[in-house]
């Protein structure tokens, strides 16, 4: 009987100790407590529509100052927290701005009245105290006198087709507030030679930069994991490229058109190539598959006249119709041996229009 009682109560301590080691009450491993037990709380208010409170750090269930606001002028003096405004929508001089719910903030746009006189933007952080969160979609698109943006910081969404059609739109940096962007933002803006990408994002999107003619150079930063369709086809003066190696994903036809790329880094990270993806990169001449890729699709490197090597690595399993009017392709390099070359599923006639070549195999060469 005293055996069962003692370890009732052992099990009634260790129960009642658990929950605070998830708030350091120990002071660290094999530590013994020591004191009275206390929750630890954000210093940051967390709030909606009718209360404010500061959510615990240590782990546990409970919140601290948790009360309803207490408004003067529409704002909580306690938390801050704003209500809603009573415009939703309003144009101040040559922008329209719109309440987004979702945002909780202004997204913005070109007033459509004074859409030609538009040079230059600098749109504001806030209107009247609520944030300005978003760019609408299409906002300034086809605002042909428009050279320069400025965007605030305040600013995490950039709808479809925003600065679409600016014909004369030369240079834009893009804070690292945002983090999503629609597609075509930056397309057919012939005249666009410098832009900065946010270092928050994780994806080019469809058509981000198509059609950028005078775009000579481009940095990827390192967090984005996919370059969507189109992202920069029909760059025809785009000579320079830096892909991080964060990215795993370059979809159909991201580079078609890209008639100034003589060459291209792509990292390891990358497993999928999508079809179209160097469709008309004529003056391509060499290019590395990264080993992670299983499949080279169709029309990959079609119309690629002047590719003279490429290397594949043993991890490609498939080419389909990739090298059409590849005349000049002559070295191929596989890096697996002549065996695992020939068990590689290709599609009919995937070399009809290479006139002659050599796989170079870690193990001989097989002449074509």
């Amino acid at each position: 009987m005293k055996k069962k009682l003692l370890f009732a109560a052992g099990a009634s301590l260790f129960a009642a100790l658990v929950p605070l080691t998830a708030c350091n009450f120990w002071g660290g491993i094999n530590k013994k407590p020591s004191g009275k037990h206390e929750h630890t709380f954000s210093e940051t208010w967390q709030y909606d529509e009718t209360e404010h409170w500061h959510e615990s750090t240590c782990g546990h269930d409970v919140t601290d100052g948790k009360n309803q606001h207490d408004f003067d002028n529409r704002n909580c003096i306690e938390c801050g927290y704003l209500l809603p405004p009573e415009e939703k929508e309003l144009t101040i001089d040559k922008l329209h701005f719109i309440w987004n719910t979702e945002l909780y903030g202004y997204t913005v746009s070109a007033n459509k009245e004074k859409i030609h006189s538009l040079k230059k933007i600098e749109i504001p952080a806030s209107v009247n105290r609520y944030p300005v969160k978003g760019i609408d979609d299409l906002a300034f698109a086809k605002c042909n006198e428009l050279t320069t943006v400025t965007i605030p910081d305040s600013v995490t969404d950039i709808g479809d087709a925003a600065f679409a059609y600016c014909k004369n739109l030369k240079s834009i940096t893009v804070p690292d507030s945002v983090t999503k962007f629609g597609e075509a933002v930056f397309g057919y803006c012939e005249s666009l030679t410098n832009v900065t990408i946010p270092n928050n994002l994780k994806t080019i999107s469809y058509g981000m930069f198509a059609y950028c003619y005078r775009l000579t150079s481009i940095k990827i930063p390192y967090g984005v994991t996919s370059i969507q369709g189109g992202a920069f086809g029909f760059c025809k003066n785009l000579t320079n490229i830096t892909i991080p190696d964060s990215v795993t994903e370059i979809e159909s036809g991201v580079f078609m058109g890209c008639s100034g790329l003589t060459s291209i880094a792509l990292p390891d990270s990358v497993t999928y190539i999508g079809n179209d993806a160097f469709f008309e990169c004529s003056r391509l001449s060499n290019i590395m598959i990264p080993h992670g890729v299983s499949s080279i699709e169709s029309d990959t490197f079609t119309n690629c006249n002047e590719l003279i090597s490429i290397s594949i690595p043993v991890s490609v399993t498939n080419i389909k119709y990739a090298f059409s009017s590849c005349n000049n392709l002559s070295e191929i390099h596989f890096n697996g041996t002549i065996a695992q070359w020939n068990a590689i599923e290709k599609a009919n006639e995937w070399d009809r229009d290479i006139r002659t070549y050599t796989v170079y195999c870690t193990d001989g060469q097989i002449n074509k």
